[in-house]
């Protein structure tokens, strides 16, 4: 008696580069390839398959320095081009694109400096950049213009907060950053962890300062973060993620779900809506596994906390790489696909 299982093989496709015309034909070589070739492949597939579905929402979540390393216009691109249909980051990511949006300058790293030099110099260094404190002091003032025209008696969620400094802030008619685009389009743009971002720390300041005044203090409730982002998720049909990094937003954006779920099981009450499955997901990270952090566990991880359903795991894909070098590459091909749609 055989008692081994029956399986079909699939053959692997050598890139035959000679007839690929683009890009996207490149990538579709490489989804039936090897290693992360195949991996880079599979995500274009998967992001494709989510913009021809109009009823599949895209969560972008973003942490690390990814506007100081100059993503931030593909960020927008994204955005402004209706493919990404809310934002989840990091204070960071805002306050860096604010800087640029702004007018304001990064630069190169100078390697004739020690970091003991560049602190004397108040040059801030991100990796091989430098974010000058300069920039920064320039945008705690503007903030403080804002904060001071905000009304005191009304309580905000982080996406009200940005909202409200990049609309005070950015003058019409610039170049489409990744806060322009959050305006434009009328998306919001979630910072779970806003009190760990220079912006939060302009904010607490300003309400200290106030401490010695009758003015009332500005009051940031983070719980409105989480009312609006579950309405939201309630309204939609189905929902994909792209996730760059990890992090504090990629888990707010994954744990809403099955939290809605667990709750009106524990309840025992129908749910007025049917929630969404997220059907979809693509994430670009170099961190392993064997960490034993959410940057860098799998999907398939996720699964056992109810985040995914296992019906849905062969459209899940980690990219272990570097985002600076392979997400630029997807979201140019992505966005050049979008345009020749609907063209």
């Amino acid at each position: 008696m055989n008692c081994r299982t029956s399986i079909k093989l699939k053959k692997l496709i050598p890139i035959d580069i000679d007839n690929c015309a683009d890009i996207s034909d490149v990538l579709s070589y490489m989804s039936q390839a090897s290693f992360g070739g195949r991996s880079v492949g599979k995500a274009f597939s998967i992001l494709r398959n989510i913009v021809d579905d109009p009823d599949c929402a895209l969560i972008l979540t973003v942490s690390g320095a990814m506007t100081v390393a100059k993503l931030g216009r593909i960020f927008g691109s994204l955005i402004s081009k209706s493919i990404v249909k809310v934002v989840i980051t990091t204070g960071a990511i805002v306050t860096h694109s604010l800087v640029e949006e702004l007018g304001m300058h990064h630069h190169k790293a100078p390697s004739n400096l020690s970091d003991e030099e560049l602190c004397v110099r108040k040059l801030n260094r991100i990796y091989d950049s430098i974010e000058p404190e300069s920039n920064l002091e320039k945008l705690e003032e503007l903030a403080h213009h804002v904060f001071s025209s905000m009304d005191a008696t009304s309580e905000y969620a982080s996406f009200e907060i940005i909202r409200t400094l990049a609309s005070s802030m950015l003058k019409p008619g610039g170049s489409t950053g990744f806060l322009r685009s959050v305006l434009e389009r009328d998306i919001n743009a979630y910072v779970p962890a806003f009190t760990d971002s220079e912006l939060g720390l302009y904010l607490f300041r300003y309400n200290e300062a106030l401490c010695s005044t009758q003015m009332k203090k500005l009051v940031y409730d983070p719980m409105r973060d989480l009312a609006e982002y579950a309405n939201w998720i309630r309204s939609k049909k189905r929902i994909a993620f792209l996730t760059i990094g990890g992090g504090v937003p990629r888990n707010w954006g994954q744990q809403m779900i099955p939290f809605l779920r667990s709750q009106s099981e524990r309840d025992k009450l129908p749910c007025k809506t049917v929630l969404p499955e997220v059907v979809a997901a693509v994430r670009i990270c170099p961190d392993q596994e064997s960490l034993g952090h959410l940057s860098g566990s799998t999907y398939s991880e996720g699964i056992t906390w109810g985040k995914f359903l296992p019906s849905h795991k062969e459209n899940f894909v980690e990219i272990k790489c570097d985002a600076t070098i392979i997400f630029p590459l997807l979201a140019k091909v992505l966005i050049d696909y979008v345009d020749e749609a609907r063209k």
